[in-house]
């Protein structure tokens, strides 16, 4: 979650199994669904954007690869989010690239490896740059194992 630009802004809305969590997280932060502005979805494996649809007044920011790859993805994959497409038809979704600005300070950065369309977030404010960067990126930055959550925050 970051505050940038004067948006709300999520990155990934995780899987349904921490619906739950994911609400009652942003409520203890005095956050509720419809204050979120914008959500940029990594890639669109399920357990990175199944709470997606809690979201209905955000602008959902999304490689184009990713969204080319939900209307047919490959059979047999069971990373994949087969409603994803359906879902993001129904919202304000928008297609973004390497290098887009999301907001001012926050830009996205292509990272394919985990998936074509693979997504990291750039927030840069001042002097300081902060890289989000979620599965694909960790193990090729760091040169050793992180323990505990996958995602990291990194200075660049």
């Amino acid at each position: 979650m970051l505050n940038a630009g004067g948006e709300n802004i999520l990155i990934d809305t995780g899987p349904a199994s921490r619906r739950g969590l994911r609400v009652g997280a942003l409520t203890a932060r005095g956050i509720e669904r419809g204050d979120i502005d914008v959500v940029i979805l990594s890639h669109l494996h399920w357990d990175h954007c199944q709470n997606t649809d809690l979201f209905t007044n955000a602008r959902i920011l999304v490689h184009p690869t990713e969204l080319d790859y939900a209307h047919n993805p490959a059979r047999g994959n069971t990373s994949a989010a087969w409603y994803a497409a359906e879902m993001l038809a129904k919202m304000k979704t928008e297609p973004v690239s390497d290098g887009d600005l999301v907001t001012e300070g926050v830009s996205v950065i292509a990272t394919p490896g985990h998936t074509k369309g693979h997504l990291a977030v750039l927030l840069e404010t001042g002097d300081e740059k902060t890289l989000v960067a979620d599965q694909n990126a960790i193990p090729y930055v760091l040169p050793e194992p992180v323990e505990g959550p996958r995602r990291a925050k990194l200075r660049v």
